[in-house]
């Protein structure tokens, strides 16, 4: 199993064909205010995972103290059969929306993807001071 690609973001959404579309990449959260809550969306591709299911994804975005601020767990539906046969690995584009999360300080905070409790990436965001 593995990450694919990674985005910080304002919004993804998927288009009339069922495409997925990333509105805003984020370089780093800029609020004009600290703390302050924060809202934004991670984009990720998992790539090769189970394709029987029981697979279990969990992500947290962390504070530069590595405490959670935020959480959100999902199990992913075992897969068509079609799909379960094929020798083709399979990918799937996951979105995942943090609402009004506190922001405390500048730093560098992250996000951490686990499957099934295992740790498959984590990824930084400097948070500054805004205009």
């Amino acid at each position: 199993m593995d990450i694919m690609s990674f985005v910080y973001c304002e919004d993804a959404v998927n288009d009339q064909s069922g495409k997925n579309v990333i509105i805003g990449p984020l370089q780093m959260f800029a609020p004009i205010n600290l703390p302050s809550n924060y809202s934004f969306v991670v984009s990720f591709g998992l790539y090769d995972f189970d394709k029987d299911g029981g697979n279990k994804v969990k992500v947290v975005f962390k504070s530069p103290n590595n405490e959670d601020l935020a959480e959100s767990v999902m199990d992913l539906p075992p897969l068509p059969e079609e799909a379960r046969n094929s020798k083709t690995p399979i990918g799937v584009q996951i979105n995942i929306s943090f609402r009004n999360v506190v922001l405390k300080e500048p730093g560098q905070y992250k996000t951490e993807v686990s499957i099934n409790d295992n740790l498959l990436g984590s990824y930084p965001i400097n948070v500054v001071y805004g205009n």
